[in-house]
């Protein structure tokens, strides 16, 4: 009996561990999610502020190339949202998993 109940304490704490790690793999990317989510907007706004000043500037040609960085910039903004949702989808999954085994 002692056998069985110390094979389910180290199992317990085995599934204990792999949700730890989960969760701060989750807040890990999470954070860097909203850090890069925040820097590239900035850099995104102020893309745009300037291709409005060389426009309005009758720097058309350069405001033109800037206008179109700034939507470069918010191509992988996107691009980095649907990578960061993935990643916490999968590891919502793997959580589940984890849930259901235990």
């Amino acid at each position: 009996m002692d056998n069985q109940i110390q094979k389910t304490a180290v199992s317990a704490h085995i599934i204990f561990q792999e949700r730890h790690t989960i969760y701060t793999e989750r807040r890990r990317q999470a954070s860097w999610a909203f850090n890069l989510f925040w820097g590239l907007t900035g850099i995104s706004g102020l893309v745009g502020i300037a291709a409005l000043v060389l426009l309005f500037s009758g720097r058309v040609s350069q405001g033109m190339f800037t206008a179109a960085g700034g939507g470069m910039y918010g191509t992988v903004i996107a691009s980095c949202w649907k990578l960061t949702k993935d990643a916490n989808d999968r590891l919502d999954e793997a959580l589940r998993t984890l849930e259901e085994e235990s």
